[in-house]
């Protein structure tokens, strides 16, 4: 049985070729020296004396022959003596690269096709054959296949002053995120600015939004066809923990959104609960592309209060995220992917 390799034939010639290529240059070769007899002999011919025009026309002939005869006999040479190997490896690139990883070629296919192509190259570059590692690999795709958001923030800031006084914990909070579509373009009827679950408590106001800002512009919160307010149901898991209302606000504007360029909304507003609820947690709605959280205390509380800030993100955001602060002030930063729950706690203490 042969067990050689498979050659290429695409940039080789055939026997054919070869015997029609060498007859063509020995044609051209025995034209050119004919035509180079005459025209050294144009003395002997009538035709061709005192330079005229059939002189001047097979003197150009002449020039072209010497050029077609150097094109075709240096081009068969190379090809002749060129190493097949070689021709694979040119052939191997030019199908390999340049057409197999075209994105015409991919969205050509079925969608069956691609995902079977992905499977497969999957398997050679992730899995390395690996069961217990494929397994791992697509439980981690198949939860980012549920993120089924169009939009994202682009960039994600927030600041907290925080206050405690009378045993109670006052948060001046300003948030700044830019937003942005995963298609080209992404219309909101409704978004959802503050999510806040508490445990409500007599004579306390324990959420108060006193500005917005779209792109800039500052929007009338008094305005009920923009802006909306409501008490929701709280959930199971937050009556558990002692939660008992659950406030949210809504821009009922509309939003335009596009793939390369910001929509900016900046918010300031206080919340105010008591300090049993010494935990402060946010965390992001949207796949977000970078984060940033600070967190200070204020002159009189810090002196009686300390802090402790924990992240979490997807495998080992949390773990090589940005830490850094002092007792009265933490500062977070994502400068890589997070996804929806993602982002930081702040849990205040008793010195």
């Amino acid at each position: 049985m042969n067990n050689k390799p498979t050659r290429f034939k695409k940039f080789s010639f055939n026997k054919k070729l070869k015997t029609a290529v060498i007859c063509i240059c020995a044609l051209l070769v025995l034209l050119y020296g004919g035509l180079l007899f005459i025209l050294n002999n144009n003395n002997n011919i009538p035709c061709l004396t005192n330079n005229t025009l059939l002189y001047q026309i097979l003197l150009m002939v002449k020039d072209i022959l010497v050029v077609a005869i150097s094109i075709i006999f240096t081009t068969f040479l190379t090809t002749w003596f060129v190493d097949v190997d070689s021709k694979n490896n040119l052939y191997k690139d030019i199908v390999c690269n340049d057409f197999f990883a075209s994105e015409e070629f991919y969205s050509s296919l079925s969608e069956s096709n691609r995902r079977e192509m992905l499977s497969n190259l999957e398997k050679n570059e992730y899995y390395k054959n690996n069961q217990t590692r494929e397994n791992m690999y697509k439980s981690i795709v198949k939860k980012l296949e549920q993120i089924n958001e169009e939009i994202y923030y682009n960039d994600y800031k927030y600041s907290v002053d925080c206050q405690i006084k009378n045993n109670l914990i006052t948060k001046t909070i300003k948030r700044t995120f830019k937003l942005r579509s995963l298609s080209e373009t992404a219309f909101l009827n409704e978004f959802r600015l503050i999510y806040l679950t508490y445990a409500k408590s007599v004579n306390i106001n324990a959420l108060v939004l006193s500005e917005l800002k779209i792109n800039g512009n500052k929007i009338d919160l008094s305005d009920t066809t923009k802006i909306k307010s409501s008490v929701i149901e709280t959930t199971e898991q937050s009556k558990s923990c002692g939660y008992n209302t659950t406030e949210e606000y809504y821009y009922i504007g509309g939003l335009n959104l596009s793939s390369d360029k910001d929509t900016e909304i900046e918010l300031n507003y206080t919340t105010t609960v008591p300090y049993e609820d010494n935990a402060f947690t946010c965390r992001v709605a949207y796949p977000c592309k970078k984060f940033s959280l600070e967190f200070t205390l204020d002159g009189q509380t810090m002196n009686d209060y300390t802090l402790a800030s924990y992240s979490f993100g997807f495998i080992d955001d949390a773990t090589s995220t940005v830490h850094s602060g002092s007792r009265n002030h933490v500062k977070v930063e994502f400068n890589n992917w997070i996804f929806k729950s993602d982002g930081a706690v702040v849990v205040i203490s008793k010195k």
